[in-house]
C-alpha cells in the first residue's frame, strides 16, 4: 500500500456553467480502519481560491499550512472539465467520464458531482463515510453536506 493511500480519501472538482464544484469524502482512517467521519479536505484560502487534497493526513495539513501562509499555489494542468484525486482515482474518472457534460447549470453539476463522487467511493473500501460539495458561483459558494453508505 502506498504512503498516498494509508489515509484514504476522495477529492473531485467539475465545471458547469458559470459555476464550479468541489467535493470530498468526509472519511479519515488508518488503512482499513476508521478513526472520523468528520475530516475536511477541502478548504477555502479566499473567495476566489478553494483547494482539495487527498492523501496522507499529516501532509495534507503542512500542505494547507502553508498555502495559508504563502497564498501561492500553482497548478501542472489546466483542465476544462474535471479534475480528480485520491484512492478511488480511477474509479473517479470513470464516473466523471460518463456524467460530466459542458455548460451544466448549478443544480445539474451538484448532482453530477455527488453521484460521481458516491459511486466512486462506494468501490473503494478506504473512502467514503459521508461527502461535502461545495458550489462555487460568481456571488455566492453553496455548501451541502451528503450522507453517505457506512459500512
Amino acid at each position: 500500500m502506498s504512503i498516498m493511500s494509508y489515509n484514504g480519501g476522495a477529492v473531485v472538482a467539475m465545471t458547469g456553467e458559470k459555476c464550479v464544484a468541489i467535493a470530498s469524502d468526509l472519511r479519515f482512517g488508518s488503512q482499513l480502519s476508521t478513526i472520523a467521519c468528520d475530516f475536511p479536505k477541502v478548504f477555502e484560502m479566499n473567495p476566489h481560491l478553494w483547494i482539495g487534497l487527498p492523501g496522507l493526513a499529516t501532509d495534507l495539513q503542512t500542505v494547507k499550512q502553508k498555502i495559508e501562509f504563502r497564498r501561492c499555489v500553482g497548478c501542472m494542468t489546466e483542465p476544462v472539465d474535471f479534475v480528480t484525486g485520491g484512492t478511488p482515482e480511477e474509479q473517479l474518472m470513470g464516473m466523471c467520464e460518463t456524467l460530466w457534460e459542458p455548460n451544466m447549470s448549478p443544480d445539474d453539476l451538484f448532482e453530477c458531482t455527488s453521484q460521481a463522487l458516491m459511486n466512486a467511493f462506494d468501490r473503494d473500501g478506504i473512502s467514503g463515510w459521508g461527502a461535502v460539495v461545495h458550489i462555487i458561483e460568481k456571488d455566492k459558494v453553496t455548501t451541502r453536506t451528503l450522507k453517505t453508505r457506512m459500512d
